[in-house]
């Protein structure tokens, strides 16, 4: 609840006077002073965490103010919690475990922004743990047991733009490279190749179609050895 101390500044009461000088002294002057509900006390839990657009990000934020006790960095704050899939019971893992090697974050006075980094596991319907004592308003106390919040589905899941960049024609003795260009993406990405319309007799066909399910970067190298002569590709 508010606390509100008043004092008086009624100047108009009886003049005493001080009995060693026989001074004359009035009250002194006043002020109200009220301790605002959402500055102190226990902070609230997070009202959402979420991956960003892209998919780089997972964003937690609250619907007020809060501070963050930093020391140590983002790994001694944040935490994750997923169920494991054969009992379904919670498995907890570190900062790294859950947001990938790398990952980095930023706070606000009402958010914090992950930057996710290489081989995240956390994923949609898991838990970000923020552990205790991390969490405070901004004049209120950090005695808590900390905060449990699931990942939800980012508001909007952005498409990005995949460019193939290759020849058109190459030699019966070259091998065949193919890089792809990403854009409007920040997170990770992996690339699935096929083929289309290869003739079922094609000699090669088993080989080709087995270096492109071994090929998951952003760029495709086949050797000749697995292309046939005279015969148009579309990947």
């Amino acid at each position: 609840a508010s606390v509100t101390t008043e004092w008086s500044n009624d100047r108009t009461g009886p003049v005493t006077r001080d009995p060693t000088s026989n001074c004359p002294r009035v009250a002194p002057p006043s002020m109200t002073v009220y301790i605002k509900d959402d500055l102190t006390g226990l902070p609230s839990a997070p009202a959402y965490a979420r991956f960003s657009n892209d998919l780089s990000r997972l964003l937690i934020g609250w619907d007020s103010e809060v501070s963050f006790d930093q020391t140590g960095g983002c790994a001694s704050m944040l935490a994750f919690s997923v169920a494991d899939p054969a009992t379904c019971d919670a498995i907890s893992g570190s900062f790294t475990d859950g947001f990938g090697s790398g990952a980095s974050c930023t706070v606000t006075d009402s958010s914090i922004s992950i930057q996710l980094g290489t081989g995240f596991n956390v994923r949609v319907g898991d838990s970000v743990v923020l552990l205790p004592n991390r969490v405070k308003k901004p004049y209120g106390v950090t005695d808590n047991s900390g905060f449990k919040v699931t990942v939800e589905n980012p508001d909007a899941v952005a498409t990005p733009s995949i460019v193939l960049n290759n020849p058109d024609k190459i030699g019966t003795c070259d091998d065949l490279l193919i890089s792809a260009s990403v854009s409007g993406w920040g997170g990770d990405l992996t690339m699935v190749w096929s083929v289309t319309d290869v003739d079922a007799a094609d000699p090669v066909k088993t080989d080709l179609e087995a270096a492109l399910a071994a090929a998951s970067g952003a760029t495709l190298e086949l050797s000749k050895e697995v292309l046939s002569v005279d015969t148009t590709y579309t990947f």
